[in-house]
């Protein structure tokens, strides 16, 4: 079985898109579960939930989304898991279930790839594993990974972000990981690790752990300054990933 786990707070809107994306691929499986951890939402979702036929949910107060994620490791019943936050969705151009029908997931991590959104423009993540590619440019939402691993390494609640670019380094670089070009799932841009604000980077720089994250968050900073978020987003997209042209 795997686990989907969906972590939430006051997105109902999000979260409503991302179980009506996944519903389909749970009616009358055994094989897929979708998890909820809604971190005592004030927006009806608690209300959503109860009304939802195929889900499992957890509702209780968390310290930030890291700990709400590994609460829902400990609450899967999957022998793998791929973390889909709240708005993110399953690739629709895919047959997911086909995907991972012929997958040894309770063993080997899966990175595949994924599409981003940021306004009108579209972006592939990581362009492609045929060539040179930065373990930073796999999106936790492309990655399935055995339970058993996740429970050995679980993510880090004392940073406030980015505890899952933490997680890709150290798991993968130690595991290894079996790298496919299918485009597995799709989100919008702005989540919370990608917020540049003064206020927001002077909580990142207290909480990184190295000089090269202090570095990355104040340049972050002075770009926004500088370009204004729209552009300084286009830029930072345009250098890492592949945009799409339509």
């Amino acid at each position: 079985m795997l686990s989907i786990i969906t972590v939430t707070k006051n997105n109902l809107l999000g979260l409503k898109k991302t179980v009506e994306n996944v519903e389909k691929y749970l009616i009358g499986t055994k094989e897929i579960e979708h998890i909820i951890i809604d971190g005592l939402s004030e927006d009806g979702t608690r209300e959503f939930l109860k009304k939802c036929k195929y889900i499992k949910y957890i509702i209780k107060k968390d310290s930030g989304i890291y700990e709400a994620m590994n609460r829902g490791i400990d609450a899967s019943s999957g022998d793998a898991i791929l973390f889909l936050n709240a708005g993110d969705l399953l690739c629709v151009d895919v047959d997911f279930s086909e995907i991972i029908k012929n997958l040894n997931y309770k063993e080997i991590i899966y990175c595949f790839r994924c599409r981003l959104r940021y306004e009108d423009d579209e972006y592939i993540a990581p362009s492609s594993y045929k060539s040179n590619f930065s373990i930073n440019s796999i999106v936790h939402q492309a990655i399935i990974c055995p339970k058993k691993i996740l429970i050995q390494n679980k993510f880090n609640e004392i940073l406030p972000i980015s505890a899952d670019s933490e997680w890709k380094l150290k798991v993968i670089n130690k595991n290894g990981a079996i790298y496919r070009e299918e485009i597995i799932s799709e989100f919008e841009l702005g989540g919370i690790s990608n917020s540049a604000s003064f206020n927001s980077t002077i909580k990142y720089l207290k909480q990184s752990s190295t000089n090269t994250e202090k570095l990355k968050h104040v340049i972050k900073f002075f770009m926004r300054k500088i370009l204004g978020k729209k552009k300084m987003y286009k830029l930072l997209l345009s250098r890492k990933y592949t945009r799409i042209i339509k």
